[in-house]
Order: C-alpha cells, then sequence, then structure tokens
C-alpha cells in the first residue's frame, strides 16, 4: 500500500481550511444585510414613534371592512398592522359617529371594544367581527352589548329610537392600562370616509 506525502496532506489541509474559511465569509457577507420581515415590521407599525397624521394616512389603506351576509356578520380586518402592537396595547376600541344625526347636540355614536389579539397568522392584528344582525333585532337605545360566540362588545350612545344602518369610522384607540394612542380621523379631509353599512 502507498502512503500519502506528507507535502500533499499539508497542501490538502491548507486548500480545505481556505475553503472552509471562504464558504463561512461569502455566507456571512450573505446574509449581514438581511432584515427579518417581522421586524420591519414591528418598526413600522409601533405606534408610539409614529405621527398621528402618518396613522391617519395608513389606516385608510389598512382597515378593511367584509360582509358575511349568511352570518349577517360585519368584519373588521385591520391589515398590516402587526400583532406585536398587542404587546404595547391589549385593546382597540373604534368609534364609529352616524353621521348628522344628534341627541342633544351629541353625535350618535356607536363604539366596538376588543381585545387586541394575534390572528391565525400570528403576524397580524385578529380581525373583530360584528353581529349586525343580532343588533339589528336590539330595540335602538344607550346600551352595551356582548353576544355569545364574539370577543368585543358594542355600544350605543346618545342613541335615539330610531335605527341607524350607516356608521362612519371617527377614531380608533388602541389602549393599555398606562397609555392610549388615539387616532381621530378627520372627515374634511379629501379622503373617502370608511364607511359601514349594517
Amino acid at each position: 500500500m502507498k502512503s500519502i506525502p506528507v507535502k500533499s496532506l499539508i497542501l490538502f489541509i491548507i486548500f480545505f481550511v481556505a475553503g472552509i474559511a471562504l464558504v463561512y465569509k461569502m455566507t456571512d457577507h450573505i446574509f449581514v444585510d438581511r432584515e427579518v420581515a417581522s421586524i420591519n415590521k414591528l418598526n413600522s407599525n409601533n405606534l408610539s414613534g409614529l405621527s398621528e397624521e402618518s396613522l391617519k394616512k395608513d389606516l385608510h389603506s389598512k382597515i378593511k371592512i367584509y360582509t358575511l351576509v349568511a352570518e349577517k356578520e360585519k368584519v373588521i380586518a385591520l391589515e398590516g398592522f402587526s400583532s406585536q402592537l398587542c404587546k404595547t396595547f391589549p385593546q382597540v376600541e373604534l368609534v364609529f359617529e352616524a353621521y348628522g344625526v344628534a341627541v342633544s347636540g351629541e353625535p350618535t355614536q356607536f363604539k366596538v371594544s376588543a381585545d387586541c389579539v394575534p390572528a391565525q397568522d400570528p403576524a397580524e392584528i385578529a380581525s373583530i367581527k360584528i353581529p349586525y344582525g343580532k343588533l339589528l333585532n336590539e330595540k335602538p337605545r344607550n346600551a352595551e352589548f356582548k353576544f355569545s360566540g364574539y370577543q368585543a362588545s358594542f355600544q350605543f350612545i346618545n342613541s335615539d329610537h330610531e335605527v341607524i344602518k350607516t356608521w362612519i369610522l371617527n377614531k380608533i384607540v388602541f389602549k393599555s392600562n398606562r397609555d392610549s394612542k388615539i387616532v381621530q380621523i378627520d372627515r374634511s379631509q379629501n379622503e373617502q370616509p370608511i364607511v359601514m353599512e349594517f
């Protein structure tokens, strides 16, 4: 049996180590500039660092209202908001107004209060379901409603005896025990209002 010359063995070891070092350096260089998507999402959705104006702009593209006709439900989806917000603000409130309707000079409002929880995709905030069929069956009055199977509560404020089916989003409040972030929607802007129809 032939023995391997010492010189060949030393060259093999040098090239082997150099190859490993080169591969390590290249992969390290490739991944250094890479940013994790969830970190970017978290930064762009950290409410404390965002101004109210930038939040107002974002809301029109991030809030979507869908109708589930068979279930007589409205679904409010906070698309694009990271569920990391829920760690800072465990509650979210959406306040709608009946445009042009008031009782004793105070606007008639519909308030939706829900826990801020992750969706099935844990990176996103869970949608809020509103059982408008059940709400329409209730006598119009100042009252708060909680229905079995729904995590949100629903409150009518300054309500008259009139059934109101068109609501315009007025503000969103992200709440915690220590802090709240209120985003007031200014309807005087040229942007389309966010409307919910029962």
